[in-house]
């Protein structure tokens, strides 16, 4: 199973709507939660304390959280999933621009750097399936 920004936020989301803001709670790590496969739900705690939205105490069979204020702030602003897209608008617009320079071809750029430029800017681009 792929872990996309969108099983993030419906995670996220899970978590906040189940759990009161700034409350111990715990999740079996054996019986985490019946929707996610094994080793999900503990990459998803991990990185979302990494991130602030939670604190989190791992134990043998536990995972001891509690939802900190973060974690409502940042579903308001849109969660993982906008922040991809945001990114995706951004690589999007610099590969406009890249385009722009070409067609000006200010001085002391050289056509094979932008070109170059152009190049990882497709890659990556490419990456996250964008049209460019």
């Amino acid at each position: 199973m792929i872990i996309t920004p969108e099983l993030k936020d419906e995670f996220l989301k899970y978590l906040v709507n189940t759990y009161e803001l700034g409350e111990w709670n715990s999740i079996s790590q054996y019986n985490a939660l019946e929707d996610y496969a094994d080793g999900i739900v503990g990459a998803l705690m991990k990185q979302f304390s990494e991130l602030g939205l939670i604190e989190c105490k791992m134990s043998t069979f536990d995972f001891n959280f509690t939802i900190n204020i973060n974690a409502h702030d940042f579903i308001r602003r849109g969660e993982l999933t906008g922040e991809e897209i945001l990114f995706q608008d951004k690589i999007e617009k610099l590969y406009y621009d890249l385009e722009k320079l070409q067609e000006k071809n200010p001085k002391g750029i050289s056509l094979e750097i932008m070109a170059n430029i152009g190049g990882i800017i497709q890659t990556i681009a490419s990456l996250y399936q964008l049209k460019g």
